[in-house]
């Protein structure tokens, strides 16, 4: 099954904040992106997020 995809457009600062991030974390964009707005919704543990 495909998942639905969307873009965004990030500040600078942010984007280069979350370079960084996955960098040092070993992780994706994606999967800071997916767990941060899970977190945000409030359904963190529906989808497996953190």
């Amino acid at each position: 099954m495909v998942s639905p995809q969307f873009c965004v457009r990030l500040p600078k600062e942010l984007d280069e904040r979350l370079n960084s991030y996955v960098k040092v974390a070993g992780t994706t964009k994606t999967k800071v992106m997916l767990d941060a707005l899970a977190y945000y919704l409030g359904c963190a543990d529906d989808v497996g997020g953190k």
